[in-house]
């Protein structure tokens, strides 16, 4: 009797929990202009004009894309044509008119390019090995990589940057598809905890809550102010899989990484941080189970829709085809 006593007070609460219903809530607000733009130095300047709308229309505002609108591009406050190309240091204006969707306009600065070197790349082999069949040969080799990346900070002024990587390997006919095959390279897995710049927007309360960077290479200048930082970059299990002709197995293609800093706009920073809290932080978390309040999405266009940001690529290359060479050369002594 008294476990009974202790389960009456459930009853009402298991029949609350069929009483639910879907509604479309009224909002009273009209959709406004969209504007989005990702602008790099040396490079002409592409539009993206879309309308904010609700989350209840879906699929049904038809890809959401405005092409009534006129745009207007401006550097440094003169008007120029729509193949301009923008340099360091460029104030770019872009503003766009529609009449269903009223005006928006936003403005960024040309960053200036970011001072990269590379001081150390280290490659690891792991695991080697090759086949050579009926006019085929195949090889694969995977190693992890450290690379130490220098970044002089600008100065007299407030700096964002964002880092990448890519594995490229030589496109020439004599290793392209074969059979099914195909020649490639693989960076592997980034260990982003090796390097602490990239949790550097992470707080106390969010690392204790298991939050990290993964994810997120975009970093400041606050932690080396006018000075030098030095990135510690790790990779594991990068792979290289070459295949060709057997014909041309003696003269393997070039391969390389391809690294590329970028000096980036705070709007492009602050974009990429807002993408971080609601898909990774404490707040989008909280959010997700209705115990947070709603974010607004970050803006810097007038309409308050879009992000108009701007970047200016520092690329620098580490050959690696000695690296593989000789590895493939050990393999078959």
């Amino acid at each position: 009797m008294a476990i009974l006593n202790r389960l009456y007070p459930l009853i009402p609460a298991l029949l609350l929990t069929g009483c639910y219903h879907d509604f479309i809530p009224e909002m009273d607000t009209e959709p406004v202009l969209c504007i989005n733009s990702l602008i790099t130095a040396g490079e002409p300047v592409a539009v993206e004009l879309s309308h904010t709308w609700l989350y209840t229309d879906g699929d049904a505002a038809g890809g959401n894309v405005v092409d009534d609108a006129a745009v207007r591009l401006f550097a440094n406050g003169i008007p120029v044509q729509s193949d301009y190309i923008p340099q360091e240091g460029d104030l770019i204006r872009i503003e766009a008119s529609s009449r269903r969707y009223g005006d928006a306009w936003a403005e960024v600065v040309v960053p200036e390019t970011a001072r990269a070197t590379v001081l150390e790349a280290e490659p690891r082999l792991t695991r080697v090995g090759q086949y050579e069949g009926t006019g085929v040969f195949a090889a694969d080799v995977s190693f992890d990589l450290q690379i130490r990346l220098a970044v002089d900070d600008i100065s007299g002024t407030d700096n964002y940057f964002h880092y990448s990587c890519d594995g490229c390997i030589e496109n020439d006919s004599s290793f392209a598809d074969t059979d099914g095959w195909e020649s490639y390279f693989s960076t592997g897995s980034f260990k982003y905890e090796a390097e602490p710049i990239f949790a550097e927007h992470i707080g106390v309360l969010e690392s204790v809550t298991g939050s990290d960077a993964w994810g997120f290479t975009f970093f400041t200048d606050r932690q080396f102010c006018d000075g030098r930082y030095v990135l510690n970059l790790q990779y594991v299990d990068a792979n290289v899989r070459i295949v060709a002709d057997s014909a041309a197995a003696e003269s393997l293609p070039e391969c390389w990484l391809e690294i590329s800093l970028s000096s980036v706009s705070a709007s492009c920073y602050n974009w990429a941080n807002y993408c971080w809290q609601m898909d990774s932080g404490l707040i989008g978390d909280l959010g997700d189970v209705g115990l947070g309040d709603p974010q607004w999405g970050y803006s810097n266009v007038s309409s308050g829709a879009g992000v108009v940001a701007a970047r200016s690529k520092a690329v620098c290359r580490i050959d690696l085809s000695e690296f593989v060479r000789n590895a493939l050369a050990a393999e078959r002594q």
